[in-house]
């Protein structure tokens, strides 16, 4: 009696078994040589079958090794992966359209700073601060007139400026306390002096710093 392995591939998994081949009604002498097959049936359910020459047939089915076999955790880790991939790039995506939107609208603002001025000082934004506090220690003017040029003339020896509420200015070199960068909508109150320039709101500032 001889012992002979065969080795099966079925998708991810290996699994190796092994067949006697018999003598049937006595021995080859007989014309009852053994051959073997291995039939294509479904992954789920593999089979083997040995057939003698006198008709005489053994199907044997197989048991695949679950623990060898690594087909479905592998496609459902891939799968949670190929997810994780899709959301990270969508969250990239919109960041990078966020900030697009944040860039544009400062250049879209920035083309509105009076050209006097442009040259000498960068708009910063509509910057909130908490009432009562001391925004830019400097020096403070009102004025019925008041423009962003105006304020940018009575503030030339700071490195800051600021208008707020239409007709007030505020100078200084460093900016304290809390401040909160809004939404350029919410610095609406047009200047005194040029209603088609925009002089902060109540206490929102449209603030300015000197290029360096």
């Amino acid at each position: 009696m001889r012992v002979s392995w065969i080795t099966i591939v079925s998708g991810l998994c290996t699994t190796a078994f092994t067949y006697e081949t018999q003598q049937v009604m006595g021995g080859p002498d007989l014309g009852a040589t053994p051959s073997f097959t291995c039939t294509d049936p479904p992954a789920d359910k593999p089979n083997c079958s040995c057939t003698c020459t006198n008709g005489i047939t053994f199907d044997q089915p197989l048991s695949l090794d679950s623990q060898n076999c690594a087909g479905t955790s592998a496609n459902d880790c891939q799968a949670e992966k190929g997810e994780w991939a899709r959301q990270e790039q969508a969250l990239k995506d919109e960041i990078t359209r966020k900030t697009q939107e944040h860039n544009e609208c400062k250049m879209e603002l920035s083309a509105h700073v009076p050209a006097q001025i442009r040259s000498r000082y960068r708009y910063k934004g509509c910057i909130q601060v908490t009432p009562g506090s001391s925004f830019l220690p400097g020096i403070r003017s009102e004025s019925d007139t008041m423009t962003v040029e105006l304020c940018a003339v009575q503030c030339q020896a700071f490195q800051h400026f600021a208008t707020t509420n239409a007709r007030t200015c505020f100078c200084g070199d460093k900016v304290v306390g809390t401040v909160l960068e809004v939404k350029h909508s919410d610095c609406n109150s047009p200047c005194a002096g040029d209603k088609t320039e925009m002089c902060g709101a109540f206490w929102k500032f449209n603030l300015y710093t000197k290029v360096v």
